[in-house]
This record gives structure tokens, C-alpha cells and sequence, in this order.
């Protein structure tokens, strides 16, 4: 899998939607460190506020999230 480029380039957005923090920070730290400008959320309603907002990329998206889950989030 390719790097994101540097430079001038802007960096690939990657939204982490994941409602364990924990798996949200490893996520984006490892994400961060690579060079990928990282969005978290923690819901399903977060992640469709921070796709209209932040326009991510890549989704990485759990799919047993309460409330809207990952598969309600795919189909909006």
C-alpha cells in the first residue's frame, strides 16, 4: 500500500469511527505517525456529521457501533 504523498500534496483524511477510545487512539496515532491527517468519531451520527464536514477519504468504520450502527452509516 502506497504512502500518502508530502509536500505540498494534501495529506489523504482518514476518518476512524470506532466507540472503544482505545481502538480510536491506536487507530489515529499509528495513522498520525504515517503522515494521514486523522478524524475520529465515536458514533454512527458523529461519523455522517464528520463525512458531510471533514469530506475523509478513507472510512475505517467499526461495524457494532450503538445507536446508528456501521452498516445504518454505510447505507445513509
Amino acid at each position: 500500500m502506497s504512502q500518502p504523498t508530502t509536500g505540498h500534496a494534501a495529506k489523504t483524511k482518514v476518518l476512524v469511527v470506532d466507540d472503544e477510545l482505545s481502538i480510536r487512539r491506536a487507530l489515529a496515532l499509528n495513522l498520525g505517525a504515517r503522515g494521514y491527517d486523522v478524524v475520529q468519531a465515536d458514533s454512527g451520527e458523529a461519523a455522517m456529521q464528520a463525512v458531510a464536514v471533514e469530506h475523509p477519504d478513507v472510512i475505517l468504520l467499526d461495524l457494532g457501533l450503538p445507536g446508528i450502527d456501521g452498516i445504518g452509516v454505510i447505507q445513509a
